[in-house]
């Protein structure tokens, strides 16, 4: 009787697993299983993790080849300069203090030493507080503690809220860590000054020139003066510029800038 009761519970459990009732084995797509969603405490509201002056410069690139004779095509540029702002900005920035790697049954992260991350929250897991950093562009995000060791569970987001996955992974090397750095990066703030000079050709019994003033503008709504002067003259000045005049045609112009 107990073998005939045996075998009808073993039909019945075949039956349930061709039926799809129930599941023997975890499906692979349960690697995202997450314990519940972590509210973020994000940085967007506060100076930290942001970027902070530290010096600024005035830089001035001039293209005047002084004392030396050029021959310059007909509506191509003679001289110029131009004075730049440039802003030197630091930025608090994480960087990683070796290569490592992150192994589990789901994809292996590769983190490397030059890699940079900007955390951009913290949430709270129990008695320990993590920054939150997102790694490649998966969306799966680091957890990194005050010491800068990685947390074992990666995170995704939902919302504005974290989920963390419940894979472990092994971290290798143990001793890697993930620690504050700064980062300088320079802007270009504003344009001060500058000017561009063109031989434009010959007009009538004219040689012509146009002389563009360049501002904080970046070259939009430029202004432009136009100067001639008559084919004999060998010696002009425009705007400061004493230029000594070699040769000139309707193709181009040869000159010396003193």
């Amino acid at each position: 009787m107990k073998k005939i009761s045996l075998l009808a519970t073993l039909c019945f459990l075949t039956a349930c697993v061709y039926g799809g009732d129930i599941r023997l084995m975890k499906p692979k797509n349960q690697f995202f299983s997450s314990w519940k969603d972590q509210k973020v405490d994000y940085y967007i509201d506060s100076d930290e993790y942001s970027g902070y002056l530290v010096g600024v410069e005035e830089v001035t690139f001039d293209d005047v080849d002084r004392g030396i004779a050029k021959t310059t095509r007909t509506g191509a540029l003679m001289v110029s300069s131009k004075t730049d702002v440039y802003n030197t900005l630091e930025t608090e920035v994480l960087k990683a203090t070796k290569n490592a790697v992150l192994s589990s049954s789901y994809s292996p992260f590769y983190i490397h030493r030059d890699d940079v991350f900007t955390p951009f929250g913290e949430v709270q897991l129990g008695k320990e507080r993590y920054m939150l950093v997102q790694q490649g562009d998966r969306g799966d995000i680091l957890l990194i503690d005050g010491q800068g060791r990685i947390f074992n569970h990666i995170g995704r987001m939902k919302g504005d809220r974290l989920a963390i996955l419940d894979t472990y992974f092994f971290i290798e090397p143990e001793d890697v860590r993930i620690l504050p750095a700064m980062q300088t990066t320079i802007q270009t703030e504003q344009r001060i000054n500058g000017f561009e000079l063109y031989y434009t050709g010959i007009s009538g019994n004219e040689m012509t020139f146009s002389y563009v003033w360049l501002d904080d503008n970046f070259d939009k709504d430029l202004e432009v003066e136009q100067y001639s002067f008559p084919l004999d003259e060998c010696h002009i000045e425009i705007q400061g510029l004493n230029i000594d005049i070699l040769d000139v045609d309707y193709g181009q112009i040869s000159y010396i800038v003193n």
